[in-house]
């Protein structure tokens, strides 16, 4: 009796970098010991190296470099293999077999409220191309460079663009189409932590073979495009393509996927607003294992805020500096430690930059663990200052382990506290700091503590365990695996 096989595809997380969707897929992958996963990891260098520690039920895990490589959708395969694929790739098959589906998909992406059928049809058919030519030398011949313009000439969104700007788009996709090269292995579930590049295999599987798609979204990707977009020194036509894009796909995303699970109300209005059927939708909150999380009496003597977060802009580590100036202010003895890699190190020099212009060398500390329960236990309340956010895990640990918590109102942070911590509105340090101080000073504010941790730890013991998060993706797995010829091998 054969072991049911799950593909996980993920995209700049699990097993390659650090962070709560990276968490949440290794916790998974373990909780189901029953079934054998395959991992795709949608990675941005060939350098990058794992980060956890694979579990004995991943029998493969492979790596997809979208950049940091000398050709684009490069593959580790004998010589003997490649040279039989870039003989294949001259003018004439490039013409015939790559650029028809080509002009499919350009016309997807280009132009708004494109076909997503028409989109996976087409990217199936150029991933069936790629299986036996090469994606490199395809875009070294004439054809694709032509078409490429002609229907952005044909989009009233794009006909203004200029060579150089078409270039760079042209550039990115074709280092987007990297995912495409990969082959597909023979599963019985496939399931996407994003629905961007890592869901396309989840897709062309479903397509090709009737595999069942699930889609775990954690964040809205298109939205955090969105917001990245809005501070990008690209062009503006660049930047629109970009958009545009990951919209496609996206869409392309929810249009397959069978089930498509949900962290919450917010994450389900943006799904339903960029085009997933909200019946497909379904309730699966994040959880934490109380085992590990739990409430600890190892308070600092000193007031001390603790943020765990990689640091990056959305993370809103800039903000949590400026409010760290105000709070001082009230709380003379008051330490902020921010705990966590520096994934942006332009921004993190930008943060240690604003540490020093406000003088708060003192004040703020920087530092990486590997024991995050414990620096809960010392810590008096919990900041999360984020920009945007689904259901983060850390807000779910500072609940279970009996810390209170400050955040930003983003995304399905408030629905999860559901009114156990304190809000603040993002990108205002000064809101942020209002919210703090009234924790930390003055004769009431050891009680508000207690009071919210012992209604946090309520609350997560209620609804976010571990057990109960990962029990729901293990119940769906066989309730698919049923429709399929293994529903036996459970």
């Amino acid at each position: 009796m054969r072991r049911p096989s799950i593909l996980l595809c993920t995209e700049g997380t699990y097993p390659h970098y650090l962070g709560g969707v990276s968490v949440w897929c290794d916790q998974l992958i373990r909780r189901i010991p029953h079934a054998d996963f395959r991992v795709l990891s949608v990675v941005h260098s060939p350098c990058q190296q794992s980060r956890f520690d694979i579990p004995s039920n991943v029998i493969s895990v492979t790596a997809v470099p979208l950049w940091g490589t000398e050709s684009p959708g490069d593959l580790p395969e004998p010589v003997s293999i490649t040279c039989a694929r870039r003989s294949k790739t001259d003018a004439a098959a490039v013409e015939s077999l790559f650029v028809p589906p080509f002009r499919i998909a350009l016309r997807s992406i280009l132009q708004s409220g494109g076909d997503p059928a028409a989109f996976g049809l087409a990217l199936l058919e150029i991933h069936n191309y790629l299986q036996s030519h090469e994606l490199h030398r395809t875009f070294r011949t004439a054809a694709p460079w032509d078409a490429f313009l002609e229907e952005l000439a044909a989009s009233e969104r794009f006909r203004a663009i200029s060579m150089s700007e078409a270039a760079i788009c042209l550039g990115w996709l074709v280092r987007f189409f990297s995912i495409l090269a990969a082959p597909l292995p023979e599963v019985d579930v496939a399931h996407s932590s994003m629905a961007g590049l890592a869901g396309i295999p989840c897709v062309l599987l479903r397509i090709r073979d009737g595999i069942p798609y699930v889609l775990s979204e954690h964040g809205i990707l298109i939205r955090e495009v969105y917001t990245a977009m809005a501070s990008s020194s690209y062009p503006d036509v660049c930047r629109a393509f970009l958009i545009a894009f990951h919209r496609a796909v996206g869409s392309l995303n929810y249009h397959f996927a069978d089930v498509i699970t949900s962290l919450g109300e917010f994450n389900k209005r943006w799904q339903v607003r960029f085009g997933a059927d909200p019946a497909k939708i379904h309730y699966f909150p994040n959880g934490v294992d109380t085992t590990r999380f739990k409430p600890t009496p190892a308070l600092s003597p000193v007031p001390l805020v603790l943020t765990l977060a990689r640091i990056y802009p959305l993370k809103g580590i800039t903000t949590l500096i400026e409010a760290a100036a105000i709070v001082k202010e009230f709380v003379p003895g008051v330490r902020f430690r921010i705990m966590g890699e520096a994934a942006d190190k332009l921004y993190f020099e930008e943060c240690k930059a604003l540490v020093a212009r406000h003088g708060l060398e003192s004040t703020v500390e920087f530092g990486e663990t590997s024991e995050p329960a414990e620096e809960y236990g010392k810590a008096w309340l919990y900041c999360l200052p984020s920009v945007s956010e689904a259901m983060p895990y850390v807000v779910l640990e500072a609940m279970l382990s009996g810390c209170p918590v400050a955040a930003t109102d983003v995304g399905n942070v408030a629905e999860t506290l559901g009114g156990c911590g304190v809000l603040a509105r993002p990108n205002d340090p000064a809101d942020l700091a209002a919210k703090i101080v009234p924790l930390l000073r003055g004769p009431e504010a050891a009680a508000r503590r207690r009071k919210m941790a012992a209604a946090g730890l309520r609350r997560g013991l209620a609804s976010f365990t571990l057990d109960a998060a990962t029990s729901r993706f293990r119940e769906l797995y066989w309730e698919l695996l049923e429709c399929q010829p293994l529903s036996q091998a459970s």
